[in-house]
């Protein structure tokens, strides 16, 4: 009887280190799938960043949506910081520009001296604005050397260079990703790299999925 009662425990303890051992962590379709939610992001904060000598210049567009009796509202900002190509004295030397727009019932809303101006328009026009430099879906196809960090939950791989033009419309080389997802595996941040005229770039989505407010007065 104790050795039944021995046998039976060692094949307890061995089924269970079994399925510990053969538990399922993060794979490469967790990240896909999340990557591929983008879209059913309430707050995406696209931001391309590149460095010019010892200068850090970069394009931020936040479009974040919500609803207004039942209608659907949308904010759009956007932030440009450049070198300013006038050169003369009292001049700085960044070009610094910035946007507030919205869609609401068929209207197109810009900020302007702290009010908001009023025009009839589509969402076409803040989509259009927000460009479409990379892809919007893909699958694992695209990638080479991935590797998946399951404590940051992130994974990282190179782009297959006959993609490139499927993800970013210009001359680029050297193109990686990496995509950041949370304990709920959804998605938390896109960031591609790539070289492009000599110069290093990143485009970096960092999305958020919670309820927004949006104030239109």
């Amino acid at each position: 009887m104790k050795i039944k009662t021995i046998l039976s425990s060692v094949c307890l303890i061995l089924i269970a280190f079994l399925c510990v051992g053969c538990s399922e962590g993060l794979k490469v379709d967790n990240f896909i799938s999340a990557y591929n939610s983008l879209n059913e992001a309430i707050t995406i904060n696209k931001t391309v960043s590149y460095t010019v000598g010892n200068e850090t210049l970069y394009n931020q567009k936040i479009i974040s949506r919500s609803s207004i009796d039942g209608k659907v509202v949308v904010s759009f900002y956007e932030y440009d910081k450049r070198f300013n190509e006038i050169s003369i004295d009292n001049t700085s030397k960044y070009k610094i520009t910035t946007s507030q727009k919205y869609y609401y019932d068929n209207q197109i809303g810009e900020v302007v001296s702290d009010e908001i101006v009023w025009r009839a328009g589509l969402l076409e026009e803040l989509t259009n604005e927000w460009g479409s430099s990379t892809v919007a879906t893909f699958d694992q196809n695209y990638l080479s050397d991935i590797v998946i960090d399951e404590e940051a939950k992130t994974l990282t791989a190179n782009i297959k260079q006959e993609y490139y033009d499927d993800i970013i419309q210009e001359e680029v080389t050297d193109l990686t990703l990496s995509i950041q997802i949370d304990n709920d595996n959804r998605l938390k941040l896109i960031t591609y790299s790539y070289v492009c005229d000599n110069i290093n770039f990143n485009i970096t989505f960092d999305v958020s999925f919670e309820a927004v407010e949006i104030d239109i007065e």
